[in-house]
């Protein structure tokens, strides 16, 4: 399933849209390869906005997360990350 287009909104007034729906990463430090395999099937989904703390998992999230940013090629710059 993917997101529907028109769920996008401008994010403070510029040139960068994002959809209003998060995909929350709370989840993905307890499993890696579960945790690497959701992210990548948000993102295919259309997810671009992505929900995750430093308290999550103590730190595992981020570092989940860094690691698949390095690997996806173009991926850091079409999403967006809220903590």
């Amino acid at each position: 399933m993917r997101l529907n287009p028109r769920m996008n909104t401008e994010i403070l007034k510029s040139t960068y849209h994002a959809c209003r729906l998060g995909y929350g990463c709370m989840r993905i430090a307890g499993d890696r390869t579960q945790g690497r395999a959701a992210v990548l099937a948000a993102y295919e989904a259309g997810y671009r906005l992505f929900d995750h703390a430093d308290i999550y998992g103590r730190g595992a999230c981020e570092s989940l997360f860094g690691d698949i940013l390095r690997e996806v090629s173009g991926m850091r710059e079409a999403i967006f990350l809220q903590s």
